[in-house]
């Protein structure tokens, strides 16, 4: 059953709404079949954590059709790794100029969506010992960076949730938000957390977010969101505003003198008229949208 309504549709250069997704599978080497059939119809952007895959492992293995092959971090089969898969018809690349830190499972990727430049960071935090130094290259990262791109986007696994004081301070020295709030991770089924995370500083930009059981993962479920490409329309603001750019001070001064009396309190309302003309005559009244 597709996880969205509307898949992408790309005509020519146009790119409709972008479905994102992420999911920690715990080993992808026996899972490439269901990976194929929760793909093709559904996702257009899709990371995945602990894909537990090594240089043994050709990238060829996990292509999928009308998806670029995959951009890919091993750590080793026995843990870690990461593989995200793009839709074709969306250009992306690689960033390889931050490299502050080989250790810290990370992707910086560059998405285009024609009408937005985004910064896609993709990354597995294996343990929540290691939020800290986590999220310390997360954020020398987007430092490097933010000359360059305005929108982010950080999807992964940070084995971390939006309690932690490390993950909550992060997000809001970048102003992050995150668009998902269910819990995404049952290992612990009576107390399920959230820690498989979309966060992005441009939640308007997205909608549906939400999580799904695919069955692919032991205890993860998929967390997703929608980037919009349509936003509605603001009505226009008219600003109304007085030209002096032409204005004579001396004209207007001795109009002024020559048609309006010193005013009493019962000629006032006249004399309010009569300025109010004069001042339209001099100094014309535009409209700004």
């Amino acid at each position: 059953m597709p996880i969205f309504s509307d898949p992408l549709n790309i005509s020519g250069n146009k790119i409709s709404e972008i479905d994102i997704g992420q999911i920690n599978i715990n080993s992808v080497r026996n899972k490439y079949e269901m990976l194929i059939e929760l793909v093709k119809e559904n996702i257009d952007i899709l990371l995945i954590s602990e894909t537990k895959i090594d240089k043994s492992f050709s990238t060829a293995e996990f292509e999928i059709d009308n998806f670029y092959s995959p951009f890919r971090l091993d750590r080793n089969k026995y843990g870690g790794g990461l593989l995200l898969y793009i839709r074709e018809g969306i250009p992306s690349k690689l960033l390889n100029s931050y490299t502050a830190n080989s250790e810290i499972e990370n992707m910086f990727i560059e998405i285009n969506t024609r009408s937005k430049k985004w910064l896609v960071s993709c990354s597995y935090n294996p343990n929540i010992s290691k939020i800290q130094n986590h999220l310390k290259y997360l954020s020398m990262g987007l430092d490097f960076y933010s000359s360059k791109y305005e929108n982010y986007i950080l999807m992964g696994d940070f084995n971390a949730d939006l309690s932690n004081n490390s993950l909550s301070e992060f997000c809001s020295i970048f102003d992050l938000k995150s668009l998902i709030r269910e819990p995404t991770c049952f290992k612990n089924i009576a107390n399920p957390s959230c820690i498989d995370l979309i966060l992005t500083n441009r939640p308007r930009c997205f909608q549906h977010s939400g999580v799904y059981e695919t069955g692919l993962s032991d205890f993860h479920k998929l967390t997703f969101s929608v980037i919009k490409k349509y936003f509605q329309k603001q009505k226009p603001k008219i600003i109304k505003y007085r030209d002096y750019k032409s204005f004579n001070n001396d004209l207007f001064r001795n109009e002024v003198v020559e048609k309006l009396p010193l005013p009493n309190n019962s000629v006032l309302a006249n004399f309010k008229n009569k300025i109010k003309e004069i001042i339209d005559k001099h100094v014309p009244i535009k409209l700004k949208i």
